[in-house]
This record gives C-alpha cells, structure tokens and sequence, in this order.
C-alpha cells in the first residue's frame, strides 16, 4: 500500500463525523496491518511484507513506462495533445526492443487512449495502423479495439456504424467482446 493508497481510501471510506472518521481510521489501519501479500514462489505460506514487495516490483515497470504518456491521454482533447501523445510514445518506443511485443502494445495501447478521449476517429485509424506495422494485427488485445470503438463512440457527432465495424473487427481476429465493449456500442 502506496501512501496514495491509503488516501484514496481514506477519502472513499470517511464520513464527515470526526468520531466516525477516528473510528474509520482506526479499522482502515487494522485492514493494512491484516494484509499480507501473494503467496511465497517456494510454498502456500504467505510472502513477508519485504519478499511481497520484492515479487511485486517485478510488475512495476510498466505502469512506470506509461505513465507521463497516460498523464497526456487523460487530458487530450484536440489534436495539439495528440501530438504530445505521438511524441512521448515515439520516445518510448525508442527505448524497449522490437521484440518486447507486450510493453510496446502498451505503449501504442497508451497513446491510442488520447484519440480515443479526444474522440479524434482519423487520428485513431491512423494511429491503428501505426500499431499493426509495428507489433502486427496478431499482437492486438482487446483493449486496441475498445479504444478504437471508443473513439468512434466520443467522436463529434456519434459514428455507431464505426464503433460496430471495429467490434466486428475485434471478432474477426479472433477476440472475444465483453461487457465494456457492448456498452461502448450501446451508448455510442
């Protein structure tokens, strides 16, 4: 638990009341204190809080890798943020190798996140493509295609029509569609 953790929780849980927040604090604490990691790699028995971080660490990399590039998709709205969102995610690109597949769809995952906030259809496509000459159709996820739907879904005006070619789409690669994905449809 991050310090930023804890405030969140700390701000979902507290009531105005100082005595009920006394009391909340009091059992949010408890809550930490009970909580113990994933089990050790070497048994069932649960990991001490050092060995939880150490194993979890090895995850940390890549919300560290995209976060500035994720600062940028959140708060795009036109197409001067897409371009910071294409010049980070260039940058990024640069550092991982052609054959880490994984991070570098995260990465393009990423940036396809600011077209698809700033409902910018053309400038998803044209990011789409940019992702399949780099990583190939092969390599997409579910996400790439939520995106791509969700652009269609925020773009001025509305383009149903787009958002099902890219449910279709997402079908056609051989991805399932779930829940997120019918309510993007069902609300474009």
């Amino acid at each position: 638990w991050k310090p930023s953790m804890i405030a969140t929780a700390w701000r979902r849980w507290v009531r105005p009341s100082a005595t009920h927040a006394s009391r909340r604090l009091s059992s949010i604490r408890t809550f930490l204190r009970g909580r113990e990691g994933p089990a050790c790699r070497a048994g069932d028995r649960p990991c001490s809080s050092t060995q939880w971080r150490r194993s979890s660490s090895e995850f940390a990399g890549s919300g560290e890798l995209t976060h500035r590039l994720n600062q940028i998709a959140e708060q795009a709205i036109g197409k001067e943020d897409i371009q910071r969102a294409r010049d980070e995610r260039d940058r990024l690109l640069h550092t991982l190798s052609k054959d880490d597949v994984s991070k570098r769809r995260l990465v393009h995952n990423t940036c396809l996140k600011a077209a698809a906030n700033a409902g910018l259809r053309t400038e998803a496509e044209r990011m789409y493509i940019e992702i399949v000459c780099d990583i190939g159709e092969e390599n997409l996820n579910s996400k790439s295609f939520g995106k791509m739907m969700e652009a269609c879904a925020n773009s001025e005006p509305p383009d149903p029509v787009g958002a099902k070619k890219w449910a279709a789409k997402m079908q056609e690669v051989g991805l399932e569609t779930d829940v997120e994905m019918f309510n993007i449809l069902i609300h474009c």
